[in-house]
């Protein structure tokens, strides 16, 4: 499982994501400000690469982690959006909201 074998060089935060907080395709969670967020982001999605599978349609709750998001990752709903202008769409996963 790549979360166990990558937990050493990205971290448990990552790695309890991926073993914890994801149903299917979909991963879940809360952390405490927009740095974790990014850094929880950018490690998971290595940790998922190096076991074969691309972590993409990130979303967020901040505008300021949407940024930090590559384009191409980021949830089909946001990637046209004005996020000096406009408000972030309502997203579902896992059926909250």
């Amino acid at each position: 499982m790549s979360a166990n074998e990558n937990e050493k060089d990205l971290g448990s935060e990552a790695a309890n994501f991926v073993r914890r907080d994801f149903y299917v395709d979909d991963g879940l969670t809360s952390v405490e400000s927009v740095q974790d967020a990014v850094t929880l982001i950018k490690n998971t999605k290595e940790m998922c690469r190096r076991g074969g599978f691309k972590l993409h349609k990130f979303t967020s709750s901040h505008k300021e982690v949407i940024e930090a998001i590559p384009i191409e990752d980021q949830a089909q709903g946001i990637q046209s959006i004005d996020l000096d202008k406009e408000a972030l769409p309502l997203e579902c996963a896992l059926g909250v909201q």
